[in-house]
């Protein structure tokens, strides 16, 4: 079972072909999309799967690509699909995941559990209490020294300090 998603741009995604209501083709990527519906992610398949996936072969992005398998299933007669008419983010480029997170902060804000709040509570009140440790550059390290790196930090491939 493949589940869709109306969107604003569909060329990002895998793609589903209607005729009237009946699926007949999912297309990845394309540049001018049959619909506009989008594959969410989120697949139900049976143990058979595993052949499919060995019966695919990379796309000419050089990946294997579900889209493939779904469309085994469905030459089969054996894809089925709903549509999501609940809120459904997505996370596939560095906007739409930041677009996602600020969606969840925003809205689960006042959702955390009791021990979160307090957890919250005591950072705040320890950060207060080192306002006055803080040197010209940020906060003093173990050693007493002013540091302008604040820890936890990741570092990301490619990234500089």
């Amino acid at each position: 079972m493949a589940f869709f998603k109306r969107v604003k741009d569909p060329r990002r995604f895998g793609v589903p072909a209607f005729e009237g209501e009946k699926l007949v083709a999912i297309e990845e990527k394309p540049s001018h999309p049959k619909s506009d519906y989008a594959q969410v992610g989120l697949y139900v398949y049976d143990s058979s799967v595993y052949d499919k996936i060995r019966r695919i072969r990379p796309s000419a992005r050089g990946e294997l690509e579900i889209t493939d398998v779904n469309n085994l299933y469905l030459r089969e007669g054996r894809l089925s699909y709903a549509f999501l008419s609940d809120l459904w983010l997505d996370v596939g480029t560095f906007d739409s995941l930041l677009e996602a997170a600020n969606y969840v902060r925003e809205h689960l804000k006042d959702r955390r559990e009791p021990w979160e709040k307090e957890k919250e509570e005591k950072e705040q009140q320890q950060e207060e209490k080192r306002k006055g440790e803080r040197g010209p550059r940020g906060r003093r390290n173990s050693y007493g020294l002013a540091t302008g790196v604040r820890f936890p930090f990741w570092l990301l491939p490619r990234a500089h300090l």
